[in-house]
This record gives structure tokens, C-alpha cells and sequence, in this order.
């Protein structure tokens, strides 16, 4: 009896501890939410497995061909859960896959990160959440690679994505690294344009990024990155777009990579062009420190070669560098330029890259009514249009810098090069040459051609019926730069008519850098053309062309940057005979001054003791004034008229000066537009039938100084301002834009 009733309260012990055991346990539900329209139909098909984790180990594991075949899991412990399907498990890993293995061995991983990667989605959820069913969502991201307009030449694009991770750690539902951090490569052959491929997020998906590609054409490879801002997180759609529309005319491709969260429509988008140098046309990349330019001719773009050069920051540093003549204090800028030939029979495309100072916000092309509207193409490049011959010659300024910008001199074939085996010409080939001084005589020329540079001590031009020409460059930054009160160096180009009288001088096609003192001076000249030159000068004192005495001249479609003024006509104490310097135009230049004046009618204006010496019938028109930096007194500015005393009583008579169809293009505020003066004089003079017509004053900044008119004790006669507009209001008399002093007779039209 007593065996019995052991025996029976064993049983119930037995019968009542396995009951417990199945009070304990907690049943996971493979259920999942309805996801129409949002995850994709081939879903349900793809395997399936669920994973049931405590704070330690895996408490639950059921894995399943499919979603309908996944079972419910029942656990004794657990606090949450993840599930995953996969579209195949070919190149996938399951680091454990039986439970009760601690937490950390439980991953899933990619076998070859360079093998087809299969689409997986997830959930990873608390477990009090899963009773609500799964809800779930990608976690490998889709790219695809659409190669548009492909010439018959392509072959295949390779390109990396770097930083990726390889395997989703169930535990945690992260995905990480399982042992290095490995880049993943991606090949699209012709022929394959749409395909697709599943990528892993990357480690640091939050941070930039390099897609590094490779263009295999089959008579070329092309190389280049393109930076994107921000990596490939989970579930994104991804597309890389290679449009080669402008390959086969202008070299160029587009790579195009966008991406937005899974079933979006919100699109971020990193495009940039680029293009192919073919042998030859890369022989000027990278060889300039500041700059990369080309020119796109014949469907082909091409390098230019870019120089750099000196020049004067007035606004900042007057003070500092007067009198510091050899720039021994380091404070001038070295901005660049550009000489390169093009036939000009269309509009001309460049891109300019700028290689310092890193990312630029802003980034325009003067002048500004050539309506050039410069775009963003690449990193730190811009492309723009020249439209056309009578608009290339252009500053390319960015974020406002003027004084580390780049000037452009396209110039067109020389179709009148003379013989250079002739003996009256003095020619210089491409490359350097390094001279003493050069003498000039009747009937000769001096013939610097394209890709030379002449480094001449000293030009002299003492003979009728002279030319200076070419597509070279003559510079003196190897001279002496010396001074005192002035400056005392060479002046680099002189025409010395002085006590003889010269006729007949031609100037045309070259660029002049750097000259120690006054750049191009004409002394006693009579018909004279200097047409299509360029020139850059940063000393003080050092003016551009200075034409004294000179009868029958014409300055032309030049470019002009000086410290001092860049084109002054004057009568000077000096002149041998004093005669009046007269019938002159300048047309169609651009003017760059960078502290004194712009155009100058003045100031040396002869003496009325002399009874000769005067200046009139100059008519200066078309003209664009880019840079007039201080109007600060002594009558500075952009334009001037201004009559001096040379000899103790008056300055002698100015008639008959014009300037008209002129644009003061947004000139530094501590510029002037206009300056009319007299400056005082023993016995006063006379200056008559002034006109300024059609003057456009564009202003963005604001000039702190206004136009001004000063006679002091000597008498202006029809002075006019027709069609003077300042901001597209017409200047009427005097106020904020203008103010007259003394006797001046003004009219306003």
C-alpha cells in the first residue's frame, strides 16, 4: 500500500512538472504583414528564416524554402527576433545555424563580395512587436547601369564601390564587416546596358565617397572618379547613368549616379561631365599651378597652355608697394593667361579648371555683356561659349578674386606671316629666347611667333615703315625692376621719333608681360595701328601705351591690365618737336586698370607758352572698362580727360575728345567712373567740345567715389553727358553720381 501511493505521487511530480514546462514556453508566430505593392511579388518564394534571440544565444531557429513553408517557433526564453528572405543562398554564408550558440556566432555573409550578390530583406524587431506580424524591408540595395547612346567603340565599364560591408549579424540586425573591409567591383559589358546588381550597404554610409570607374573603349582606356556625398545605406535604389550623346562630336560623357530610398520617388542626383584627351592634346595638362584650360576643336578637347604673371593689389597693399619696384615685400599676385589660335568660325567652348584654393561658390566670365553664362560641369571646372571673334578675350573670375584670375587671348592663324628667311625680318621660333636690346630700323620686322617667348632687354624702333608682330609673347620680367620716387627700369617697347620724326609703325598679335617701366611708348610718330595686342604690367608708374606726340593713330581690339594707366595720351616736355598729339582711336579695347586710370585724354597736355602741343580729335568707343580699383584724388578713374601745365603757364588746348558706346563694367567700389579736371595753373587753359555719349556705368557693388568735373581757375566749353547712365539711370546733373567744380559749361541729353 505504502509502495502504491509512492508510486502515485511520483507520477503526479512527473505529470506536474512537464505541464509547467509547457506553461513556460512562448510560441514565435511566422506571420507576416501585407506588403501589396511595396515589396515585390517573387518574395513569398524566396527562402525564408527566423532567428529568436535572448540577451546570450539563439533560443529559436526555423529556416524554410519559402514563406508559406516557415513555421512557428516555440521558446522557453527570448526578447527578440529576425527574419530574413533571400533570393538565393548560392553566394551567402550562415556562420551557425542550430540553436543555442551564443548571439555573435549568428550571421549571414557573403561568400565573394565580387560575386552576384542576391537581394535580402529583413526584419529585425523586439519581440513583443512580432506578435504583430513581420514587416518587412530591403536591406541590400539595387544599382542599375544604364549605358545611353554607346558607341560602337565601347566595350565595358568597370567601377568600384569602396568601404562595403559583407554580413548582417542576426543578433543585432546590423550589418557590418566580417573580417576586412573590401571594395566591391562591377563590370558592365556592352550589350548589358539595364542590368542590375544587389549591393550591401556601406561600413559608413553616412560619410563621402569615390566611385572610382574604368572606360574600355577599344582604342582607349579612360579613367576618372566621381565624388558622391553620401554612401549606400539599406534598401536604396541606386542608378549609375553613362551617357555618351556628345562622344563622337565633342569627346565628352556624362556619368550620372542617383539614388532615393526603396519605392521612392525623391531622387538626389551627383552628375558630371567628362571628356577624352587624345594623344597629343594633353600636353599642357596639369603644367600650371593654378590652372587647367581647354579648348574644344574639332570634336577634340585640347590643353592651352597657361602662364602666370604678376600683378597689383591697389585696394590692399598701395601703400606697402610703392616704391618697392622689385617686389621684394611679395605682395603683388600672380594671376594667369591664356594665349591659344582658333579659327573663330563658331562659337568657341572652353572649360576651365581651377586647381587651387579648393571648392569656389561662385564663378562669372567678363565682361558681362558679352552674355557668357559660365556652368558647373565637373569638379572645380567650368565650361562656357566664346560666342564669337569679337568676344574671346575674356576674364574668368571666381568667388570675386580679380587678382588670381585668368585672362583668355584666343587669336586667330596668322594669314599674313612673313617670310621669315627674309632679310629685313628679325624672327623668333617656339620656345625661349634671351636677348640685350633689339633695334628696329626702316622697313624691318620683328616676328615673334606662336609658343615663343622673347625675353628682350630693351626694344627700339627708330625707323619709318616698322612692325612688331606674331602670336608670341615678349616679355621683361627677367630686366631689371629698379626705382626711385618712379620707376627707373626700361621701358620695355619704345618707338623713338624724338628729333627725326617717324612714320608708319605697326604693333599687332602678340602679348607683353612685365615691362620695368612704361610698356609701349610712341614718341613723335605719325601713322600709327597697334591692333590685337595684349599686355600686362604690374609695376607702378608702369603704364600701358603711351602715345606722345603722335599724329594719325589707332589702338585696336586689345587687352590692357596696367598698375598705372593703361592708354594715355599725352604732349610732354620732352617731346621733340612738341606737336599736338591728334586723329586718334582707340576702339573696341578692354581696359583693366588696377589703381590710376583706365583711358586717359592727359594729363601732360603741352604748354601754351609752346605755342604748340595741344591734343584733339580723339575718339575713343566701344570700349569695356572691367577694373578702375581707386578715385581717390589725383584725378584717377576709369575714363579721364585732364589738362597739366609742363612748362609753368597753362596747359595747352584740348578739343574735340569723344568717348562714346563705352561700359564701366562693376568696377571696385573704391572706384571712379569719370573724371573731366583742370589742374591748377598759372594762367589757366582751356578745354572745349568734350562729349561723353552712350556711357554705360553698371555698379553692383556700390562706387564710393562719384564722377567729377574740376576746372579750378581755367574754363571747360560743351562739355556733354548724352545717354551717361548709371544702373540704367540717366545722369541728369549734378547729385549722388556726379559733382562739377568751377567754370564748366555742362549739357545733359
Amino acid at each position: 500500500m505504502k509502495n502504491s501511493i509512492l508510486l502515485t505521487y511520483f507520477l503526479f511530480l512527473v505529470f506536474a512538472s512537464a505541464s509547467c514546462k509547457e506553461d513556460d514556453m512562448t510560441t514565435v508566430n511566422a506571420r507576416f504583414n501585407e506588403q501589396s505593392g511595396y515589396a515585390p511579388q517573387e518574395l513569398s518564394s524566396w527562402a525564408h528564416a527566423l532567428f529568436v534571440f535572448d540577451n546570450h544565444s539563439c533560443t529559436g531557429l526555423e529556416m524554410a524554402p519559402d514563406k508559406a513553408s516557415l513555421k512557428d517557433i516555440s521558446i522557453g526564453a527570448g526578447n527578440r527576433a529576425t527574419v530574413i528572405a533571400y533570393e538565393s543562398d548560392k553566394n551567402l554564408n550562415f556562420g551557425k545555424v542550430g540553436s543555442g550558440g551564443i548571439s555573435t556566432d549568428y550571421y549571414v555573409s557573403l561568400k565573394d563580395i565580387n560575386g552576384e550578390i542576391p537581394q535580402i530583406w529583413m526584419e529585425h524587431t523586439p519581440l513583443n512587436d512580432a506578435a504583430n506580424g513581420f514587416a518587412m524591408k530591403p536591406l541590400t540595395s539595387t544599382i542599375s547601369v544604364n549605358l545611353l547612346n554607346a558607341p560602337e567603340t565601347f566595350e565595358q565599364i568597370s567601377f568600384s564601390l569602396p568601404g562595403m560591408t559583407d554580413a548582417l549579424y542576426l543578433s543585432s540586425g546590423k550589418v557590418e564587416v566580417l573580417n576586412t573591409v573590401q571594395d566591391k567591383q562591377i563590370t558592365i559589358k556592352s550589350g548589358e546596358s539595364g542590368s542590375k546588381k544587389a549591393v550591401f550597404p556601406m561600413l559608413k554610409a553616412d560619410g563621402s565617397w569615390v566611385l572610382a570607374y574604368q572606360l574600355k573603349m577599344k582604342d582607349t582606356t579612360l579613367e576618372g572618379v566621381l565624388e558622391i556625398a553620401k554612401g549606400i545605406k539599406a534598401g536604396q535604389t541606386l542608378e549609375l547613368n553613362v551617357d555618351f550623346s556628345k562622344y563622337l562630336s565633342e569627346s565628352l560623357y556624362t556619368l550620372a549616379y542617383r539614388y532615393t530610398a526603396y519605392h521612392a520617388d525623391l531622387w538626389t542626383e551627383k552628375k558630371e561631365e567628362f571628356f577624352r584627351l587624345w594623344p597629343g592634346d594633353d600636353t599642357f595638362k596639369d603644367k600650371n599651378k593654378y590652372y587647367n584650360v581647354y579648348v574644344l576643336q574639332d570634336g577634340r578637347w585640347k590643353t592651352v597652355d597657361v602662364r602666370n604673371t604678376l600683378c597689383s593689389d591697389g585696394p590692399r597693399h598701395h601703400a606697402e608697394i610703392w616704391n618697392d619696384w622689385d617686389n621684394s615685400k611679395m605682395l603683388r599676385d600672380t594671376m594667369c593667361y591664356a594665349n591659344f589660335i582658333d579659327k573663330f568660325t563658331g562659337p568657341v567652348k572652353i572649360r576651365v579648371e581651377k586647381r587651387t584654393g579648393g571648392k569656389f561658390s561662385t564663378f562669372q566670365v567678363r565682361p558681362s555683356s558679352y552674355g557668357i553664362q559660365p556652368v558647373e560641369c565637373a569638379k572645380n571646372t567650368i565650361e562656357f561659349t566664346l560666342p564669337d571673334w569679337e568676344s574671346r578675350k575674356v576674364s574668368v573670375e571666381f568667388d570675386g578674386d580679380r587678382y588670381h584670375n585668368l585672362f583668355l587671348f584666343p587669336n586667330r592663324p596668322d594669314t599674313n606671316k612673313p617670310d621669315v628667311t627674309a632679310a629685313n625680318v628679325k624672327y623668333y621660333g617656339p620656345g625661349e629666347h634671351h636677348t640685350g636690346p633689339i633695334t628696329l630700323l626702316e622697313n624691318e620686322t620683328l616676328y615673334i611667333d606662336e609658343g615663343a617667348t622673347l625675353y628682350a632687354e630693351k626694344l627700339f624702333v627708330r625707323g619709318n615703315n616698322v612692325t612688331i608682330t606674331g602670336r608670341g609673347i615678349l616679355s621683361g620680367e627677367k630686366n631689371r625692376h629698379w626705382g626711385g620716387d618712379y620707376a627707373n627700369g626700361d621701358i620695355l617697347l619704345s618707338v623713338q621719333g624724338q628729333g627725326v620724326g617717324l612714320k608708319n609703325f605697326t604693333l599687332s598679335g602678340i602679348t607683353i608681360i612685365d615691362s620695368p617701366s612704361w610698356t609701349v611708348s610712341v614718341w613723335n610718330t605719325d601713322n600709327v595701328m597697334i591692333d590685337n595686342i595684349n599686355l600686362i604690367g604690374w609695376i607702378l608708374n608702369g603704364d600701358g601705351i603711351d602715345l606722345c606726340s603722335v599724329a594719325g593713330a589707332t589702338i585696336k581690339d586689345s587687352f590692357i591690365r596696367t598698375y598705372d594707366d593703361c592708354i594715355t595720351l599725352k604732349v610732354r616736355f620732352n617731346n621733340d618737336p612738341k606737336t599736338d598729339t591728334k586723329d586718334v582711336l582707340i576702339q573696341k579695347c578692354l581696359i583693366w586698370c588696377d589703381y590710376a586710370r583706365g583711358i586717359i585724354v592727359g594729363p601732360e597736355c603741352g604748354d601754351w607758352t609752346w605755342g604748340t602741343g595741344g591734343i584733339n580729335n580723339c575718339l575713343i568707343e566701344d570700349c569695356i572698362v572691367l577694373e578702375q580699383s581707386n578715385g581717390d584724388g589725383d584725378f584717377r578713374a576709369a575714363l579721364a580727360v585732364v589738362q597739366q601745365e609742363q612748362h609753368g603757364g597753362g596747359a595747352a588746348p584740348m578739343r574735340n575728345i569723344t568717348f562714346r558706346n563705352i561700359l564701366i563694367d562693376d568696377i571696385q567700389p573704391t572706384g571712379r567712373p569719370i573724371c573731366v579736371e583742370q589742374t591748377p595753373q598759372k594762367n589757366g587753359c582751356t578745354m572745349e567740345d568734350i562729349l561723353f555719349q552712350n556711357i554705360t556705368i553698371k555698379d553692383t557693388s556700390g562706387c564710393r567715389y562719384k564722377s567729377t568735373v574740376v576746372t579750378n581757375n581755367s574754363w571747360i566749353s560743351r562739355l556733354t553727358f548724352e545717354n551717361v547712365t548709371y544702373n540704367g539711370v540717366k545722369i541728369m546733373g549734378e547729385g549722388d553720381r556726379l559733382s562739377i567744380s568751377g567754370n564748366a559749361e555742362v549739357f545733359y541729353k
